[in-house]
């Protein structure tokens, strides 16, 4: 049940922070947050990370699709066995940032992005993220640790 609240915390924070900043900023606004860190900007994203596919909206859908009804296969398995919370809690972060994505995708045509981090390499400066992209990212890279060993079994 848990892993039902995660994901859709991330759902619903990632949800409500999309709808706040089409409110609150005009397209293509900046403004720098966490000394200069970060910056929040509108944007809207046809297209997957670092815009590709721009215009495939419907490959989008279905890749994103498929591929969240495959975590939502692992993780009902996974919940069968004791153990591998770090998995339990990869899925969870997955599903609930990739449905967020989602859900924008096939109310609005794209998906709501609005930060990126200002001081980094200019190839990452330039990207614009939400909550939800960096929910997948985190989901991910726990799942590549425990699969190359950095994870504790849970009994």
């Amino acid at each position: 049940m848990t892993d039902v609240i995660l994901a859709a915390a991330v759902f619903g924070g990632d949800q409500a922070v999309k709808r706040f900043m089409e409110k609150k900023l005009n397209f293509h606004e900046e403004k720098p947050v966490c000394n200069g860190f970060m910056t929040l900007t509108k944007h809207h994203n046809s297209g997957s990370a670092g815009n590709c596919f721009q215009g495939k909206k419907d490959l989008l859908i279905a890749i994103s699709s498929a591929i969240l009804g495959g975590v939502c296969v692992l993780l009902a398995m996974i919940k069968k066995r004791q153990g591998k919370v770090y998995l339990r809690l990869a899925y969870s972060l997955i599903l609930g940032g990739g449905f967020s994505n989602l859900y924008d995708r096939l109310t609005l045509g794209y998906v709501v992005d609005y930060f990126r981090f200002s001081k980094m390499p200019k190839p990452i400066r330039k990207l614009v993220f939400n909550f939800a992209d960096i929910a997948v990212f985190l989901g991910g890279f726990l799942v590549l640790l425990g699969n190359i060993g950095f994870s504790e079994e849970v009994s």
